[in-house]
C-alpha cells in the first residue's frame, strides 16, 4: 500500500481526463476519480501482485497462454503487478488482511479480492473496468526445451522512470 500525498499533486499532473476509478468499502463499489475527491477521501494505492515463480506455475498450467507467448517471442509481457485506487478504509483493511490472507480470483474481466480482518470475517471487492492506476510486467527470460514450458519470468523494467 502507498500513501499519495494529493495536495502536492497538480491539475495538470492529474491528467482531468482520465477516466479512472477507484474502490469503496463495498463489494461493488467504484467511483469516478477526480483530484478533489482524491484529496478528500485521502485514497489510497493498493499493489496487487502474482510472484514471479507463482507466475511461471500458473504460465505451465495454461496451455494457451503459454503457447501464445511463446508464438509471439521476445515481445511477450504478463501483467505481474497491478496498482488500484481505493479509499483508505479499504486500503488499510486489505493490508491488515495480508497476515490473514488475501485471495484474488479472475473471471472473464472482472477480479475479485477478497480479504480478511481475521479467521472469522472476509470483505469481497469487485474491481470494474478502469480501476488500473499502473501496472507491471513480465517476460519470459528461460524457456525449456522447444518452449513448451516456463523456466524463469522476470520483471520487466523497460519504459520504468
Amino acid at each position: 500500500m502507498v500513501e499519495v500525498d494529493w495536495s502536492k499533486v497538480s491539475d495538470r499532473d492529474f491528467g482531468a481526463d482520465a477516466d479512472l476509478r477507484y474502490l469503496g468499502m463495498s463489494a461493488n463499489s467504484s467511483h469516478r476519480l477526480n483530484l478533489s475527491r482524491a484529496r478528500s477521501a485521502g485514497l489510497k494505492l493498493i499493489s496487487l501482485a502474482i510472484d514471479t515463480l507463482r507466475m511461471e506455475d500458473i504460465l505451465n498450467e495454461a496451455n494457451r497462454a503459454r503457447n501464445e507467448m511463446a508464438d509471439e517471442g521476445r515481445d511477450a509481457r504478463v501483467v505481474i503487478e497491478t496498482w488500484v485506487v481505493a479509499e483508505a478504509e479499504l486500503a488499510d483493511a486489505v493490508s491488515r488482511g495480508g497476515r490473514h490472507g488475501v485471495s484474488v480470483s479472475a473471471a472473464g474481466q472482472s477480479l475479485s479480492l477478497r480479504f480478511g480482518g481475521n479467521s472469522r470475517s472476509s470483505h469481497t471487492v469487485v474491481l470494474p473496468e478502469n480501476a488500473t492506476f499502473a501496472y507491471a510486467l513480465g517476460k519470459v527470460s528461460d524457456w525449456g526445451r522447444r518452449r513448451e514450458t516456463v523456466e524463469d519470468v522476470d520483471l520487466d523494467y523497460k519504459g520504468l522512470n
